[in-house]
Parts: C-alpha cells; structure tokens; sequence
C-alpha cells in the first residue's frame, strides 16, 4: 500500500471515529420530560449543538408533530361529543412517556410513525363517513319518495263511555284518510302511528298499523282505515287538547305484492356518529396540514 493510500485510509478511519464520537455525544443529549420545563430546557439544550437550519426545522416540527399526534382521534371524537378538547395539561401526560429519553434522531423518527398513524385513520374516517354519507343520501330520497303516501285526514272519538266506566279507561277510535300521490298502485301500508295530545309523553295511542287495501290503491286515490286503542285519561275535544298525529310509514307493497320502498335505517344514533366523524377528519386534515407547511414549534407544550 502506497503512502498516499495509507494517508486515505487514516483519514477516513478518523473520519468514522469522529463521526462516532459525535453521534455518542449527541446522544447524551436526550429529552428530559420529567416536565414542561425541563422538556423545553432539554430540548433548548439539543437545539444548541445543531448549526443547519434544516435540523432545526425538523426538530421544531417532530416536537410539534408528537404534540398534535400523539392524542388518539378516537379521543378527539368523544371529547367533541361533551363539547371539550383535551387540555394543555392532559395533552402533556400523554406526550411525556413517549418522547422522556429520546434522542434527536428517536424524535424524528416517532413524529413520523405518529404522523402516518394520522393519516392512516383518516383514511379510516374517510372511509366511514363516506358510506354513512351513502345511506344518508339513500335515507333522503326514500323518505321523499315515501312522503307521497300520506294520511291527509284524522278524527277520533271515545268508542265505549260505558267500558270506560267499567275498566276505568278508555277506548280511542282513531280514523285515518291515507292518500296514494305516488305513482304506482299501492296494495298494503305499513306504518308506525304516534297520536296524543302535544308534549305528551304518553300518547293516547302508539301502534304498528299494517292495512292491505280491498284493492290497489291507484295514484290520487283515498282510503280510510280505523286503529283502536285503550289508554287512561280523559279525551277532550280537539279544540280543547288539540292532538297530534306522528304517522310514520314503514313499508309500502306494490300491486304486485312485492315491497317497493321500505324505511331505510337511518336512526338518530347514525347522524350522531355523521357528525362526531366529520368533526375529527376536520381536526386530523387541519393537523396534518399544520405539519406539511412546517408549522408549529416547542411552544405548542406549553
């Protein structure tokens, strides 16, 4: 081997050892987040023996990063739901176990797994809201295309004052007119009818109602059906209690015998949950885009 290769060899041999001696003394300098303070202090003290501002911009956007993505968005969703964040403070307890001792390099490399955990329930999210956003659209349609088939009409009367006197309630004759404005001949309604007197918790009379028509009824065509019900209490005059009629339908059949609309199941519990989603795909989106603009800093633990 040559002089000239023997210097070489030497100069890069001292080029390793150098470049391992600062990896080891940069890896003294480890997060300490025992608390805020002594994580800002730490990392203030990392901060000093980095010259390239391109590091220092990762390690302002890793520490901001772990902050922002480290709380669960599951979480965000059901704190949403009381109407709360997570505070500064619980936002801290989450973050102190995962970066305490961490190394520069440590840092970077879990702000990334937590920035792809982000974007992997986003897509989740996305994914949920998208199908949920479906059947919501399918609910609408149906239940316009249902509104057609309509009661236009109720009366109602106490059937037996002598059977009230008897059993100590009353029997409720409930007439309906239904009306046929849709397009097709309908066979049989089903529905779910709610009456009673308004802000009535207990209404007089709350029944599944199945009526298959003598025979089709043709679009624009009227059909009267009669519910019984007993319940205890006194009817009034309508002018008097002035009732309400909450007459949902549930399922109508063509001429053909075949079900044509049924109500699609689309509950209160599922707009809930619409909701609760778009706020936390919101919140992710609005986080990760912090992060591809190079946003954020220390402060944020603070």
């Amino acid at each position: 081997m040559s002089i000239l290769d023997k210097a070489r060899t030497c100069a890069v041999m001292c080029a390793i050892a150098f470049s391992l001696a600062s990896c080891n003394k940069s890896d003294r300098n480890l997060i300490d987040a025992s608390s805020q303070e002594a994580l800002l202090d730490s990392v203030d003290k990392i901060r000093v023996n980095l010259t390239d501002r391109a590091e220092l911009d990762q390690l302002d956007v890793a520490l901001a990063d772990v902050a922002r993505f480290s709380i669960d968005p599951q979480l965000i969703m059901e704190q949403a739901a009381k109407g709360r964040m997570p505070t500064k403070e619980e936002a801290f307890r989450t973050v102190k176990p995962l970066v305490d001792n961490l190394s520069k390099d440590e840092l970077l490399v879990l702000a990334g797994k937590l920035r792809q955990n982000y974007t992997t329930q986003l897509a989740t999210y996305d994914k949920q809201l998208a199908e949920l956003r479906r059947r919501q659209k399918a609910a609408e349609e149906i239940g316009n295309k249902m509104a057609n088939f309509t009661v236009i009409k109720a009366d109602y009367a106490n059937a037996s004052e002598s059977l009230s006197e008897a059993a100590g309630s009353l029997v409720l004759r409930l007439k309906l007119t239904v009306q046929n404005n849709l397009d097709v001949p309908v066979s049989k309604a089903v529905m779910m009818v709610n009456f009673g007197p308004d802000g009535s918790l207990t209404p007089w009379l709350s029944q599944r109602v199945e009526k298959q028509f003598d025979k089709p009824l043709l679009p624009g065509e009227t059909a009267d059906l009669e519910v019984f019900s007993y319940f205890s209490g006194v009817a009034k005059g309508a002018e008097e209690i002035k009732p309400v009629l909450d007459a949902a339908m549930l399922e109508l059949t063509g001429a053909d015998g075949k079900i044509f609309l049924s109500a699609p199941k689309w509950q209160a519990g599922d707009i809930t949950q619409l909701n609760l989603l778009e706020a936390a795909s919101a919140h992710i989106r609005g986080q990760l885009a912090m992060t591809a603009t190079g946003m954020g800093s220390t402060r944020t633990l603070q």
